[in-house]
This record gives C-alpha cells, sequence and structure tokens, in this order.
C-alpha cells in the first residue's frame, strides 16, 4: 500500500520533536517502514542522521551514566524501517548507517537490518563486511532467537558470543545484583526480530 497523504501525516508526527513520546515513536516508525513506501527512504534516513536532542527530557532524566539512550533508539527503529523498503536506496543509506553513524547501537540495527532483510545471504554479509569499522565487526551476524531455535541452543550462541568478546558484555545496571550474584547476561539480539512481518 502506497499512500503519499498517509505518509506524510505519519513524517508530520514522527518529526514533532522533542519527542513527547518514545513508545508512540517506534510505533510511528514501524507503520511507516510496513507502509513499505519507497518514497519514504530519504525522510528516514534523515531521521537517522538528526543530530537534534530528539527526547531530552528521557534523556535528561535518566541521568549522565544511563545505560538508556532513548534518541539512538529511536534513530535505530529509522535504520531497520529504512532497511525493510527493500531498495537499492535505502540498501545503500543503511550500509552508510552501518559505516558511519556516530552511535554504535545505530550502528549495529543497521548492520543486522541489512542482513536480514537481505535473508543473511553471503554477499550481505560481504556488502557489510567491506564497510564496517574493525571494532563492529563482530556485530556482523548476531545470533538471532527465531520462532523454530531451541531457546537452549539460543542461550548457548549468546554465551559463546560473550564469551569470546567480553568487552561486549553490558554493565549491570544501578540496583542490579550485588558484586558475586552472577545475573544471565541480556542477549546481543535477545529478542524474536521485529523488522517485518
Amino acid at each position: 500500500m502506497k499512500d503519499k497523504a498517509l505518509t506524510d501525516g505519519l513524517f508530520r508526527a514522527l518529526e514533532e520533536q522533542p519527542v513527547p513520546d518514545v513508545g508512540r515513536h517506534l510505533m510511528l516508525l514501524s507503520t511507516i517502514g510496513e507502509l513499505g513506501d519507497a518514497s519514504a527512504a530519504p525522510r528516514l534516513e534523515s531521521f537517522v542522521w538528526s543530530r537534534a536532542k530528539l527526547f531530552p527530557r528521557a534523556n535528561e532524566a535518566e541521568g549522565e551514566d544511563s545505560l538508556l539512550n532513548f534518541d539512538a533508539l529511536l534513530q535505530a527503529r529509522a535504520a531497520e524501517m529504512l532497511s525493510y523498503l527493500d531498495t537499492e536506496e535505502a540498501a545503500r543509506a543503511t550500509l552508510r548507517i552501518a559505516a558511519d553513524h556516530p552511535e554504535r547501537a545505530v550502528r549495529a540495527a543497521a548492520i543486522d537490518a541489512h542482513l536480514f532483510n537481505h535473508g543473511d545471504s553471503a554477499e550481505a554479509v560481504q556488502e557489510v563486511m567491506a564497510v564496517v569499522r574493525p571494532e563492529d565487526r563482530q556485530l556482523v551476524g548476531l545470533t538471532r532467537l527465531k520462532g523454530d531455535m531451541d531457546p537452549a541452543e539460543f542461550e548457548r550462541r549468546v554465551n559463546a558470543f560473550y564469551e569470546r568478546y567480553p568487552e561486549e558484555r553490558p554493565p549491570v545496571p544501578h540496583g542490579g545484583p550485588e558484586a558475586g550474584a552472577r545475573e544471565e547476561p541480556p542477549s546481543p539480539r535477545g529478542h524474536e526480530s521485529n523488522q517485518g512481518t
């Protein structure tokens, strides 16, 4: 479905800044991607690269050392939806994000989205590996929890990733378990892929 008036209306809501509600904006981004309107690509790309503080109140409330970066969260989702448009323009734009975005979480989302939307093909892996930063190479091909995957196998793969790259293990949030009380690590892709259905 390609309805320019609908797409324009969604973008008008998306471009409200500061962002009034992160959840609403995530839903707007998902809807824009699901519409599959190729003309949305430049506007999604612009959103990904925006340096405006999209949601300053939440970021300030969480504090300087927060694990949450709402701006990066929204831009990562926009990168996923850009890739989901599945056009040559969107693929090139997604690879630029994977290579050059200043936020690592956004680069990681672009890397995974490009692979996911190209069937995790060897060609897609080569395209990504040709542009990613050396420090992001381990993010290429992160395991995803799929509906037919044994959860124990998923957990084994996640633990193997953290054993190989211990520096990727996220810090324990404030108020987390005391030292010595080991908590299961969150996965690098610990959810069913939701880049599109």
